[in-house]
């Protein structure tokens, strides 16, 4: 009669099996042997540490585990349990690997959905604060490139406060990017004689993409 231990070919038997499963005390010194001594405690205040430690443990009573079942089930040879433990472990890591890659690459798309909103909410608040102070509307990007915008988002949010001094340094620096003040168009020859309010309706016409009356 086989003991219990022992199956009928001499493979650990069913009782071997659940001792190693359960950390019977036979299958707990097996293990400890198999780790080694322990060099210290500093792994289990080491969260990285203490987590491949842990994984480590897993896999070797995990193979004890699967070669144990797999005598129990008929196969001996040595070589072809190595070549089914060691492509067990092979595929759990490929899967952890494509799971890790996988929410990477989601992390990586919000994060560049987020830059994208937080620019274009940057971008329109930088229209509204060149307005509010007297901007060319057609030279407004030019003057938001100029503008050091750096502490323009607090929070992922534009800040008006920021925008607003960063824009006024170079209204300051460059004036010419304010509006073009003037107390009215005139058509035909000024008082002095410069036809200037002529010139700048000329050339409104064909900032608009009109034709002037001379054309």
């Amino acid at each position: 009669m086989a003991e219990d231990g022992q199956g009928a070919d001499g493979a650990p038997g069913a009782g071997a099996v659940a001792g190693a499963a359960t950390g019977a005390p036979g299958a707990q010194s097996g293990a400890q042997g198999a780790q080694g001594p322990q060099s210290g405690s500093e792994w289990l205040t080491d969260d990285a540490a203490r987590n491949a430690k842990i994984d480590q443990i897993i896999e070797r009573r995990a193979a004890g585990i699967i070669k144990a079942a797999l005598k129990e089930n008929g196969m001996t040879d040595d070589a072809d349990i190595k070549a089914v433990i060691t492509g067990y472990h092979a595929s759990k890591r490929a899967q952890s690997d494509t799971g890790a890659k996988q929410v990477a690459e989601l992390e990586a798309r919000v994060a560049a959905l987020t830059a994208e909103r937080q620019q274009q909410a940057l971008s329109a608040e930088v229209a509204r604060v060149a307005a509010e102070l007297d901007a060319d509307p057609a030279r407004i990007a030019h003057l938001s490139r100029l503008a050091d915008l750096s502490a323009a988002l607090k929070d992922g949010e534009p800040d008006k406060d920021a925008i607003k001094g960063a824009l006024e340094k170079v209204l300051e620096d460059v004036p010419e990017f304010k509006k073009t003040k003037t107390g009215g168009i005139r058509i035909g020859a000024s008082d002095d004689g410069a036809g200037q309010g002529a010139s700048e309706l000329e050339s409104m016409l064909r900032a608009a993409g009109l034709k002037t009356k001379k054309e």
